[in-house]
């Protein structure tokens, strides 16, 4: 198994212009963006080459396990999300299905004190995605 890099990243309020540097420079660092159409189509103008794979919503549970699976292959994934990665984004669902072999999973966080509250506990999320 190659050694597998997964980024989950929060585009924050949706404007190119309000991406983190950190944002950035997954996004950059991304062989794959992984997301919901949506999002995807905001950033896929900065990132015309890049590999994409989107789904509609309703469907994060099956782009966690997507991007889980393509990062096992030894891909670069960024599983984009809006907001903030941590806050009821994609952090949350994909952290509990981890347990499929990633060895590496860098979660984008926009606020230093939800950064904190994290070391102590998983991120919040939505009940719909717990097991």
């Amino acid at each position: 198994m190659a050694d597998a890099m997964l980024y989950v990243v929060g585009l924050g309020p949706g404007d190119a212009r309000y991406l983190t540097a950190q944002a950035q420079t997954a996004l950059q660092a991304a062989d794959v963006l992984c997301g919901y159409t949506v999002y995807i189509d905001l950033v896929r103008p900065l990132y015309p080459d890049k590999e994409v794979y989107t789904t509609g919503m309703t469907k994060e549970i099956d782009r966690c396990r997507w991007a889980l699976e393509t990062a096992q292959s030894g891909k670069t994934v960024a599983l984009v999300c809006s907001g903030d990665a941590g806050v009821y984004g994609m952090a949350g669902p994909l952290l509990q299905l981890a347990g499929m072999g990633v060895s590496r999973i860098f979660v984008n966080q926009a606020a230093s004190s939800i950064l904190t509250k994290h070391f102590a506990s998983p991120p919040p999320t939505s009940s719909i995605f717990t097991k």
